[in-house]
């Protein structure tokens, strides 16, 4: 089901709606999980989720989704330089995190 096309609709535990590409979301693989256990993916509520860590998470899946490895290749993020953009993504306010 994931990346088949359709957007997800994913609702984080303070209601708000984020529409997202299925490539994009189910690179997370809690995301992914729920969506291969649904018959139908219009509304994926996430309870324990946070909306400003998903909106982290769905930036940080939009950057890298054409950066993923081949299908038969494992990542590597050891090998990988940490490019200008990660670097800022991780510096993030702890109230962010609370």
């Amino acid at each position: 089901v994931c990346g088949s096309g359709q957007v997800l609709t994913l609702v984080p535990s303070q209601g708000e709606v984020l529409e997202v590409e299925p490539e994009v979301a189910c690179m997370c693989p809690l995301i992914t999980s729920m969506v291969d256990d649904r018959v139908s993916c219009q509304e994926i509520c996430l309870p324990g989720v946070n909306s400003a860590i998903l909106r982290k998470v769905i930036e940080h899946c939009k950057y890298h989704k054409d950066q993923l490895p081949q299908e038969n290749q494992e990542p590597n993020f050891m090998e990988r330089e940490t490019c200008k953009w990660d670097a800022e993504y991780v510096n993030v306010d702890e109230d962010m995190l609370a």
